[in-house]
C-alpha cells in the first residue's frame, strides 16, 4: 500500500483504500475480552463477581449464566460452525 509517514492519512482512510469493513460484533467481543484480561489480573471484587465466587443466599429459579461460561461459549468450536452453516443452509443467506 505504500503510505507515507508523512501523508496525513486517517485511519478512516488507509481502511478504505485497504478496502476493509470493521465488524462491530468483533470489535465488541474484542474490547469484552480485554477488559474481563483486566479485571482478572487484579485482586478485588470485580474478579469475585466475574468468576461467580461472591457468597450469598441461594437464588431461586433457573442459574443465571456466569460471565466465564459465556465467554468460553463464544469461542469458536466445531459445533458453533455446524449450527453456522445450518442456519445459512436454512436462511439460504450467509
Amino acid at each position: 500500500m505504500r503510505i507515507s509517514w508523512t501523508a496525513r492519512k486517517s485511519n478512516e482512510e488507509v481502511m478504505e483504500m485497504a478496502e476493509y469493513k470493521r465488524s462491530l460484533l468483533k470489535t465488541t467481543r474484542k474490547r469484552q475480552l480485554q477488559f474481563f484480561g483486566h479485571i482478572n489480573r487484579a485482586d478485588g471484587i470485580e474478579k469475585q463477581i466475574l468468576c461467580g465466587k461472591i457468597c450469598g443466599t441461594k437464588g431461586r429459579g433457573r442459574h443465571k449464566i456466569h460471565s466465564l461460561n459465556s465467554y468460553s461459549t463464544r469461542k469458536e468450536s466445531p459445533n458453533n460452525e455446524l449450527i453456522r452453516e445450518l442456519t445459512t443452509e436454512r436462511n439460504g443467506r450467509p
